[in-house]
């Protein structure tokens, strides 16, 4: 009994290897395998006898793969069908219930069979070698013009498959197929409606369109040649938007349910849309999506791109394109100037940078390793601030490091948008319904919150005690924290409920939650423009803020904490009064600040 298995299941498994591989049929023939085929004598019209009678070549309803007649084989291989009918096949019994009258599903017409191998040393036994092809007839020579397949680093192989796909494509009335098929899309045969890509063969995007059958192939995959557009270009990254949404003419977006993709339906006559592609630049081309009542998810307006001033919490570009990104830059300038000038005025007068014990001890005398590591310690870590208040040392910790751990993915994701295009980690930084990326910016918002709003809450009562070298009245700089953060949520909710909740988009579980509630409203795309200007303003107004308010210290302390300074709140020292009678005068000691002090150096 086992040896009986054994033997049927090695008889299956020397079937499964002798099986002929399954053939798809095709539009082009590669004219050396076809001469070397058992068909390689032959006219086109011996098989393809009902062209000659076609008035205007090609009628897809005759030449595509459904239209196949066993019968145009069987004039020749009668015998393989007297075998089919006895229930054999090439010698082998076969299955009853398979289809075997369908040759052309598992022989190609246009090749040699199963001895192709020994093609070339059985020929060579009575013919010379050459190195060309002989001449075609005429009549095969004029299919040739159409249907030979050539080498896509061959000139002509772009005029040719454009020639080929036009005579049933083009516009000038092409070849209609059966009634109860949908009649192909139609292309302006024009040249100039093939730019950009007049030297592009059709087969380049259309890599299926070649075979038979061909209505039924994926879409085109733009991104095979091309990149994907930065924020400069596109304001966005637009990855839920296909390419033919904005480049082809003639189209309307819409939005897919499933995928939240927004891909282009066609919008001319009922036979497809014009293959016209455009440049898509301006603002004419975001109207085709960004208007009021626009149906796929964009705000009525098309916003700007998110420039420098965005890099610290979002991915963005070094870009200044509205206004308020340009006017706070110009009073930051003015800021950090004013403060440079008064810094120098303080050491032309005579005053000394003075350290305030606020970060512990220096690093010593210069070392590589040292400077590191007592940056990492004093600088990113702030030691010496959790010695001597751990409380303030946790929140300073719960409003730095989102914005830090944020910039570092912006910057990463910045750099790959610009030198690794062609790799998908940029784009998967970049995708705000990438499960990784909504959970990482949901969770740093709301530590931010939770800093900023225990930093507020500090101030009562209002009489506390002093910190050496700490920076007081930075409850305003908290505040526009505050409410830049809320605005930010508010947006991704406002996106989340435009965009239909796309998939993803649930890890953005604060945003998703306000998205639920304005599920359904009237008016979120022409909403969602204002808030995102509100936003924009208070993140600029805090950028200009910064060189005038206790706030500075987040630029000056690591610098000076890097240059080995003890400690990163530092302030110019007066000048030092002789002592009386051995004993210091009061104003011989440092300043120290409380949380209300004066607004001294490097604050300014």
């Amino acid at each position: 009994m086992r040896e009986g298995t054994r033997f049927l299941l090695g008889i299956a498994l020397l079937g499964l290897v002798a099986a002929p591989a399954p053939v798809r049929g095709g539009w082009l023939v590669d004219e050396a395998r076809w001469h070397a085929s058992g068909h390689g004598r032959m006219l086109c019209s011996d098989c393809h006898a009902e062209i000659a009678r076609q008035p205007r070549h090609p009628d897809p309803g005759r030449v595509s793969g459904a239209g196949f007649d066993p019968g145009r084989c069987a004039d020749c291989h009668a015998e393989a069908f007297e075998d089919l009918s006895e229930g054999r096949h090439a010698g082998k019994p076969i299955d009853p219930a398979l289809d075997y009258r369908r040759c052309i599903a598992c022989h190609d017409p246009h090749a040699p069979g199963a001895g192709a191998a020994a093609t070339r040393v059985s020929c060579a036994r009575c013919h010379e070698e050459r190195k060309r092809l002989p001449a075609l007839a005429a009549a095969e020579e004029a299919c040739m013009a159409c249907h030979r397949l050539r080498d896509p680093a061959d000139p002509q192989a772009a005029g040719d498959a454009r020639r080929l796909c036009l005579s049933c494509h083009g516009d000038d009335g092409g070849a209609a197929g059966p009634a109860f098929l949908p009649p192909p899309p139609r292309l302006r045969t024009e040249p100039e409606s093939f730019r950009p890509h007049a030297e592009v063969s059709c087969l380049a995007c259309h890599r299926e369109a070649a075979r038979y059958g061909h209505g039924g192939q994926p879409a085109v995959d733009c991104l095979g040649c091309h990149v994907r557009h930065d924020e400069r270009v596109a304001h966005d990254a637009h990855l839920a938007v296909s390419c033919t949404a904005c480049h082809l003419e003639g189209v309307e977006p819409r939005r897919d349910r499933g995928s939240g993709r927004v891909t282009a339906v066609s919008a001319a006559t009922p036979g497809g849309f014009r293959h016209d592609l455009t440049a898509a630049s301006g603002e004419g081309a975001c109207r085709r999506c960004h208007h009021a009542g626009n149906g796929v998810g964009a705000a009525a307006a098309a916003l700007p791109p998110k420039g420098v001033l965005c890099i610290p919490c979002h991915p963005g570009t070094l870009t200044a394109a509205d206004a308020v990104t340009r006017g706070a830059l110009v009073v930051f300038g003015l800021g950090i100037a004013g403060s440079f000038f008064l810094w120098l005025g303080a050491v032309r007068g005579g005053s000394s940078l003075a350290a305030v014990p606020a970060a512990g001890p220096g690093p010593g005398p210069w070392r590589a390793g040292a400077r590191i590591a007592h940056l990492v310690l004093e600088g990113l870590l702030q030691r010496g601030l959790y010695r001597q208040a751990p409380g303030r040392w946790l929140i300073h910790a719960l409003i730095a490091w989102p914005i830090g751990l944020r910039c570092l993915w912006g910057l990463a994701a910045l750099g790959g948008s610009l030198w690794e295009k062609e790799r998908a980690w940029p784009w998967a930084l970049l995708d705000r319904n990438a499960a990784a990326g909504a959970l990482f910016f949901e969770l740093t918002g709301l530590a931010l919150l939770a800093g900023t709003a225990a930093a507020l809450l500090r101030r009562f009562p209002r009489r506390r005690t002093g910190i050496p070298g700490l920076p007081g009245g930075a409850w305003a700089g908290s505040a526009l924290l505050a409410a830049i953060a809320g605005a930010g949520f508010l947006l991704e909710g406002l996106r989340i409920a435009m965009s239909g909740h796309p998939p993803g988009s649930a890890f953005a579980f604060v945003g998703d939650g306000l998205a639920r509630f304005f599920h359904g409203r009237p008016g979120l795309d022409e909403l969602y423009a204002p808030a995102w200007y509100v936003h924009a303003t208070l993140a600029g107004i805090f950028a200009a803020w910064i060189p005038f308010g206790p706030m500075f210290h987040i630029l000056l302390a690591p610098v000076l904490i890097a240059l080995g300074t003890e400690g990163g709140g530092v302030r110019p020292a007066a000048r030092r009064a002789p002592p009386v009678n051995g004993r210091a005068r009061p104003g011989n000691r440092p300043e120290q600040g409380g949380d209300h002090g004066d607004r001294r150096l490097p604050h300014a």
